[in-house]
């Protein structure tokens, strides 16, 4: 079969032609069949050029709408990309100019702007255009002069703080609108400068060192042995800086702008804690003791030059008291005469005889003003014008009578002698040691009693024969001791023990003949004076000893 057909359906087949099974209703293209029942033949439809292009202007059209949509909503993108963009930039912008550390543009302080300055900055810059000059006060004490460097200073620091929180004080709005409005709008501070003093502590204790002067109180200056009176010194006022009120005086000058001013010291007197009515008041009899002489004039003569030497003689608190220091030496240079002094347990005639009654008189006032003794030895020999116990021997360098004067001031003695009574007082004036209602005494107690030894006998041709003389008595032996007797109202309280004292034994002499023969005078006599010598001292205490038992002398 022809694989070639007409455009008229020629060619093919039958049933091509046809349109193959009836029960189809369409062609073999599928196309629908004929309904007259003709040849088959279909017309062809013809192509309708204004609709295609109609078709293609409106798509054409919406491509260019969606275009320009496109384009438009890019553009629209980008806009609000660059908007957003340059909110961003602003608000960074914003950020930074809130949180810059500096002060706003806009910004001065006595004309001087501080745009871009910090506090620092701005504190320089202001501090060097107000030139502040030096300026001192002068503390002034009679011819003493303090000066006092002023403090340059001013407000600055507060104002500075005021400058820099222009702008940071509201909101973050407000403080925007804040700093774009002092740009044209300035706003100005002021500081005015000013004086003031600066710590004065130092400068004031400068300045009582050198002005303040302690008070002084009234004092002895010495005693008047005749009236037994002390003489006084009257007191004198201290000075003190009264610093507060010099501080105020300063301050008041700086106040009112006297800048240079010279400033009157502020003093104060101090009153001396004693003056001479009250210390005058404090001075009493503190004790007196006397004792009895005998009429040896050159004993008398001794005790006379002695007790002169000690009467008025003053002793300051916790100053130490020297029988041998204040007398000297007493020698026949000073005029002391010849009279009894113990030496090696006997007596012999030298210068100063007798001066052992004045210390030991003056031990009894001493002790019993309660003044304290540091040096005090008894006699060899039992002395008859003061209790056994109760001697106070002194030879000069070698024995001593001292004390210390240990009460809050100075104590006066006074020695009087009246040699026609016989009588010698030792006085001590002075601020009581004692309370009131107080008293000392002395009592003192043989401890041990030693006999006498058996006596010793020495050749004396010039007696008869078989004569006997006594040349020395003996003594007993003696130990004492001595106590100090505080009685209060006139009662006992207390007995104490002061010291012990030993009397050594003394042995008998006597003189007598056993080998016969009288040594003949040379010259016509009228016997021999076998009396023992006049010691100056009651009968009981004259007497040698040839027992060499002691080599210091007492005198």
């Amino acid at each position: 079969m022809s694989n070639y057909y007409y455009n008229d359906g020629r060619g093919r087949s039958a049933q091509q032609r046809n349109g193959g099974s009836r029960s189809s209703g369409k062609s073999a293209a599928g196309r629908p069949a004929s309904s007259g029942g003709g040849r088959g033949r279909q017309r062809k439809k013809k192509k309708n050029p204004v609709g295609l292009l109609l078709l293609l202007v409106l798509l054409l059209t919406v491509g260019i709408v969606a275009g320009v949509n496109y384009v438009k909503a890019q553009k629209e993108t980008q806009a609000q990309q660059q908007l957003a963009q340059e909110a961003q930039q602003k608000a960074d912008q914003e950020d930074a100019l809130l949180s810059q550390q500096t002060i706003y543009e806009g910004v001065t302080l006595n004309g001087i702007s501080l745009a871009g300055m910090t506090r620092e900055q701005a504190a320089q810059a202001v501090e060097s255009a107000l030139g502040l000059e030096e300026h001192a006060l002068m503390l002034t004490y009679g011819e003493q002069r303090f000066a006092v460097p002023l403090m340059a200073g001013t407000d600055l620091s507060s104002v500075l703080d005021q400058a820099y929180q222009v702008g940071r004080d509201g909101t973050r709005e407000e403080n925007l609108a804040t700093i774009e409005r002092i740009k044209t709008e300035n706003v100005d501070f002021t500081v005015e400068a000013g004086y003031s003093l600066p710590d004065m502590t130092e400068l004031l204790e400068s300045c009582a060192a050198a002005i303040d002067s302690a008070p002084v109180n009234a004092t002895v200056t010495g005693f008047n042995a005749k009236e037994a009176s002390f003489t006084y010194a009257e007191g004198k006022n201290g000075i003190s800086l009264d610093k507060d009120a010099t501080l105020a005086a300063a301050q008041a000058a700086v106040d009112a702008g006297n800048l240079d001013a010279d400033v009157e010291v502020k003093v104060t007197e101090v009153a001396p804690e004693l003056d001479q009515q009250t210390l005058k008041s404090k001075f009493k009899k503190l004790a007196t003791f006397t004792t009895t002489t005998t009429s040896n004039s050159n004993r008398n003569t001794n005790i006379r030059l002695c007790s002169t030497a000690i009467n008025g003689a003053v002793v300051q608190p916790g100053e130490e008291f020297s029988v041998n220091a204040t007398t000297g030496k007493r020698s026949a240079e000073k005029g002391y005469k010849d009279a009894a002094v113990i030496k090696n347990g006997v007596y012999v005639q030298e210068p100063g005889g007798g001066v052992c009654q004045v210390s030991s008189t003056l031990f009894n006032a001493v002790v019993r003003a309660g003044l304290k003794i540091t040096e005090r030895h008894n006699h060899t020999i039992v002395s008859s014008y003061v209790p056994i116990g109760e001697d106070a021997a002194i030879d000069y360098p070698n024995k001593d009578f001292k004390f210390v004067n240990n009460s809050e001031g100075p104590i006066a003695i006074v020695m009087s002698f009246d040699e026609s009574g016989k009588k010698l007082k030792a006085t001590v004036y002075g601020i009581p040691i004692l309370e009131e209602g107080v008293t000392l005494d002395l009592t003192s107690e043989v401890t041990e009693t030693i006999p006498v030894p058996s006596p010793t006998y020495t050749e004396d041709p010039t007696l008869a024969y078989g004569e006997e003389v006594t040349v020395t008595t003996g003594l007993e032996g003696k130990k004492v001791t001595t106590y100090l007797i505080t009685q209060k109202d006139g009662k006992q309280v207390s007995k104490e023990r002061l010291h012990t004292s030993s009397y050594p034994k003394r042995t008998p002499v006597i003189a007598t003949n056993t080998k016969g023969g009288v040594i003949i005078p040379e010259e016509g006599g009228g016997g021999t004076d076998t009396s023992a010598p006049d010691t100056g001292l009651p009968d009981e205490s004259q007497g040698s000893n040839g027992g060499g038992d002691f080599v210091i002398p007492e005198e």
